[in-house]
């Protein structure tokens, strides 16, 4: 898990349903995934918006790659204990435990010769700046739910 940032103030105040909806429009559409937006009650948080919209597509977009055989995508957003939670779940094969620690490592891929490895470490780093938390949850052969979270703020 990654937690606390170090910049405060950090950005405008957004919409927590507005930034899924944009990050939408940079998610490629594949015909094999079927994608489901469940947006739940809209809350507010201060964010460089480009930054969180590059947080929400690269793991949709990880997500995608992994499933060569379809699948599905969930992304959903609650509040829970004063925090914004998005989580983006897939349908694909999970991260096995010898891999878990190694996904937010800068060069670390799966894809090897089709990516570079910077994907994941560039959402924490901005998770951190943004005084976030981002985890997961996985399970093999079931997929992996990414749970991000942003202190709220007042609109």
């Amino acid at each position: 898990m990654l937690a606390v940032g170090s910049r405060s103030g950090l950005g405008e105040n957004e919409s927590i349903n507005n930034v899924i909806n944009e990050s939408m429009q940079y998610v490629p559409n594949i015909k094999r995934i079927n994608m489901q937006i469940r947006l739940g009650e809209d809350t507010h948080i201060n964010c460089l918006k480009d930054d969180i919209i590059t947080v929400f597509t690269n793991i949709i977009v990880n997500a995608q790659q992994v499933m060569s055989d379809g699948g599905t995508i969930t992304i959903q957003n609650s509040i829970e204990n004063k925090m914004a939670v998005v989580r983006i779940s897939d349908t694909g094969p999970g991260i096995p435990d010898e891999l878990k620690t190694k996904i937010w490592d800068p060069f670390y891929t799966s894809n090897v010769g089709t990516h570079r490895g910077l994907g994941l470490s560039l959402v924490a780093k901005i998770m951190k700046d943004h005084k976030g938390i981002i985890n997961f949850e996985t399970e093999l052969g079931k997929g992996t739910t990414f749970i991000i979270e942003f202190p709220i703020v007042a609109q």
